[in-house]
């Protein structure tokens, strides 16, 4: 009798150990899943910010200079890149390529327009991104905060200097901003205690606060295979439906496609998906009667965005 009591005890306890086990791993599960939602996440890779001072590349001397002294937008460039899709440039080619081209020296570090179009040029399709025009105006232009929704990254410039701004939260409206040059490792003290070298999230207001980090202009950077057209598009309903269309002004693999909708530019908070869509696939079209479950109101205003992925998994905003 006592034996049998001796082996219910020990199931009973081996019972429990299996639940403390599994309850353990659960935890574990819960917590992966929380981080897998931090920044970043969202283009299967680890933000990092690629830092100009400190690094085997910063005391190398081309011309007269170092990438430590005068590589932000050299820095800014490859942090960029790398936070959009991965693949990592090496700033000493670039720097010493830049150089011989006369697209940068160690007294103005890079010379703007000319040099983002030279590396765009030279090293997107081996890198995999392409860099826009340069466009003058604040960070809270849309252009930038749907680009950056939709996964793209940013050069950014503030005062006699280049940053990165690598992701966007819609939710706090922040901007993940990566210095490569923060006051605290060496870099100017105009920007003391407003980037660390471990990146910073901050508001368009402190963006745009007349201090050290306040941005005046940006680049967009994009990868490679897909395709932007930034622009809100507005339809006024004159029947309880419409048909929206849009069409792909360069190439790109994609492979699914949507739309955003809703009642005013920055509310277009019904997302719908339109399925899979050819390799080759330059026309997107398709007619919508209902918003929220709802159907449509006869002169109403409504706006929507057409978007595609492309084979990368990649979303972009294209019309």
């Amino acid at each position: 009798m006592k034996r049998r009591k001796g082996r219910k005890r020990m199931r009973i306890l081996s019972f429990l150990l299996v639940w403390v086990i599994v309850f353990s791993n659960l935890q574990t599960i819960d917590i992966r899943n929380v981080n897998a939602a931090t920044p970043g996440s969202k283009r299967g890779i680890e933000l990092k910010n690629i830092l100009q001072i400190g690094e085997k590349w910063s005391k190398v001397k081309v011309g007269t200079g170092t990438i430590g002294g005068s590589g932000c937008g050299i820095i800014s460039t490859v942090s960029a890149v790398y936070n959009l899709n991965g693949r990592m440039m090496d700033p000493v080619e670039i720097t010493k390529d830049c150089y011989q081209k006369g697209y940068w020296n160690a007294a103005d570090g890079v010379l703007c327009a000319d040099f983002f179009y030279y590396i765009g040029k030279k090293y997107g399709e081996k890198y995999e991104f392409k860099i826009g025009k340069k466009i003058n105006a604040k960070v809270s232009d849309r252009r930038l905060i749907e680009h950056l929704e939709a996964g793209g990254t940013a050069i950014i410039h503030v005062t006699k200097h280049f940053m990165s701004i690598v992701d966007y939260d819609s939710n706090t409206k922040k901007y993940l901003v990566f210095d490569g040059a923060p006051s605290e490792i060496g870099g100017n003290s105009r920007r003391a205690g407003l980037t660390s070298k471990k990146g910073d999230w901050k508001t368009a207001a402190q963006l745009s606060a007349g201090n050290g980090i306040s941005v005046d202009a940006f680049y967009l950077v994009s990868n490679y295979s897909s395709s932007y057209k930034i622009g809100i598009n507005e339809i006024k309903i004159t029947n309880t439906s419409a048909t929206i269309n849009s069409t792909l002004n360069k190439y790109a693999k994609v492979k699914s496609w949507g739309y955003d909708l809703g009642l005013s530019e920055s509310n277009r908070d019904e997302v719908k998906g339109c399925g899979s869509a050819k390799d080759s696939q330059k026309e997107f079209k398709t007619t919508i009667s209902k918003y929220k479950g709802k159907d449509l109101q006869p002169n109403k205003t409504y706006y929507y965005k057409i978007w595609i992925k492309t084979d990368n998994g990649t979303p972009s905003y294209e019309g």
